[in-house]
């Protein structure tokens, strides 16, 4: 029998680091690019008046934010996450976690 061990897109799920920017919500603060994350199972909801499985969008994710690319910033409430996709979130929530080696940020996609 053979086992795989790199199950095709698995890594929306499981690996695959990405490179995000974190702009801190102050005034005048500079984003950080470069942050690594690892994103989470996204939360989805339907559109509206669309049905099926072709009508949802995602509209939340955790992120885990690696502390030693975040240069000393602290990520919090209201700042937002520019993912590889060019697709803003603003985060909504934020813990430390193992450590202080990363942060846990809930974040909210923003929809133009």
């Amino acid at each position: 029998m053979t086992w795989l061990d790199d199950l095709p897109n698995d890594y929306s799920a499981f690996d695959g680091l990405e490179s995000v920017t974190l702009t801190p919500l102050a005034d005048g603060a500079t984003p950080i690019s470069g942050v690594q994350a690892l994103r989470h199972t996204e939360r989805q909801s339907p559109l509206a008046p669309l049905a099926g499985p072709l009508a949802m969008e995602p509209r939340e994710a955790i992120f885990s934010l690696f502390t030693a690319t975040l240069a000393d910033a602290i990520p919090g409430c209201g700042d937002t996450i520019t993912d590889a996709a060019a697709d803003i979130w603003t985060i909504t929530a934020s813990e430390r976690l193992t450590l202080g080696s990363r942060w846990r940020v809930t974040c909210r996609r923003q929809v133009a």
